[in-house]
């Protein structure tokens, strides 16, 4: 790299690009893998929230239809009762 007074050579920046063209490319390989890793990561993660909220979907599609039977029924009684008298 060239002292602050002096003007660099044509051999100078090239060599500076492409050391830095080196770099970014490092960092750029660097990168790319932690977000393949961090993905694999949520993947897991999502398989696993998933079969927790299995049986707890299960659980409260039973209970809207015991809701939907009972409101049902409740709504029947109400029409049903006045109806008979």
């Amino acid at each position: 790299m060239p002292s602050d007074d002096r003007v660099a050579t044509y051999d100078e920046l090239f060599n500076m690009v492409r050391e830095t063209r080196a770099d970014l490319r490092q960092l750029k390989d660097n990168h790319l893998h932690h977000i393949e890793k961090d993905i694999s990561e949520l993947k897991v993660d999502v398989v696993v929230i998933k079969t927790k909220l299995e049986p707890i979907e299960a659980f409260v599609n039973n209970w809207q239809q015991q809701l939907l039977v009972l409101f049902v029924g409740a709504v029947a009684v109400a029409l049903g009762v006045p109806m008979m008298m």
